[in-house]
Formats: C-alpha cells, structure tokens, sequence
C-alpha cells in the first residue's frame, strides 16, 4: 500500500486557479472526477490534495502544478468583461477552452514583444490619435504618413498580393 503524500499548497491558489481557468467548483469537480465536497475542502483548507491529484488539478486547469506553490496569486489573464449584457441578466459564461487561448494568446504576443525586444532593443511608441469622428480621407493619409508609405506606390499593387514597402505589408487599395 503506497503512502498518500498530500500537496501542501494554499487554498487560495486553487480557487484562483479553478477560476482563472473558468470553472465553476461543480464543473471542476466533475471534470476531475472528484466529489464537490472534496474540492471544497481543498479549497477551504480543510484537506489537501495529493500529489497526483494536484498533477490532474493543473492539467484540468492547464497551469504547471509549481504555480500551485507560489506565495501569493499571480498577475495573470483575466477574462474579458462583456459589457453588452444588461445589468442584473444572466450573463454569458465564457467557455473554458477559450480562456484557455486566449490566455496563451497574450502569453504569446508577450514572448514575441520580449524577443523583440532583446534582439532589436525598446520599441518605439506610437504617439498618433485618430478619432472615429475623423474624416475616413484624412485618417488614410495621415496613417500612409505616419508609415512613410507613397499612396501611388499602393495603389500600384494589383490583386490581393501584399506590397512591402518600406518593410512594411501593405495591402492593395480597393479601387
């Protein structure tokens, strides 16, 4: 008989976890295969989870179990608010695996800026405002500006292949 090794992490960090990742303490428990009850007392600290449990905790909520030992919660993701519900209504209940990619996503782009970064040094900032009430005409030309891109050189590119110009993908105008 092998000895149940128990998991000494903080309660804190498996409800962040189980919410970063978008379930519902019934939906985790069900996915986990574990009783409500026991997750609950995971999470109120009333039991722990064993090692192998904590192993299929992270892979449920795709984390690394090492953020299970953190000190504190980590600045992380949050799920976008939908601000096209009306208040007081049952609200949409983003789907796990979206989080999950979107996540990753910003995860992503995150590594991307940092090489970037590392490889070509600060990035420089755009200082340029545009406001929806500009006139379309006027935003165009300030954008080919800002881009340094020669309007007749643009509307010189035929079909749907894509102009470099300047280092720069510019697609074809629409005539």
């Amino acid at each position: 008989m092998s000895k149940r090794i128990e998991a000494i992490v903080k309660p804190d960090l498996l409800i962040w976890a189980r919410e970063s990742a978008g379930f519902t303490k019934e939906g985790a428990a069900d996915e986990l295969g574990v009783k409500l009850q026991k997750l609950e007392d995971w999470e109120y600290g009333i039991s722990r989870p064993t090692i192998k449990q904590l192993r299929k905790l992270g892979k449920q909520y795709k984390r690394p179990i090492a953020v299970f030992y953190l000190d504190e919660k980590p600045i992380d993701f949050q799920p976008l608010h939908d601000f096209r519900r009306i208040s007081g209504t049952i609200g949409f209940q983003q789907p796990v695996q979206l989080n999950f990619e979107i996540r990753q996503a910003i995860y992503r782009g995150q590594v991307a800026l940092n090489l970037i970064e590392d490889l070509y040094g600060k990035l420089p900032g755009f200082k340029h405002e545009i406001s929806i009430t500009d006139d379309p005409e006027m935003v165009g030309s300030q954008i080919r500006d800002i881009l340094k891109v020669d309007s007749e050189k643009q509307k010189k590119v035929s079909g749907k292949r894509i102009a470099r110009i300047n280092d720069l993908a510019i697609l074809p105008v629409e005539e």
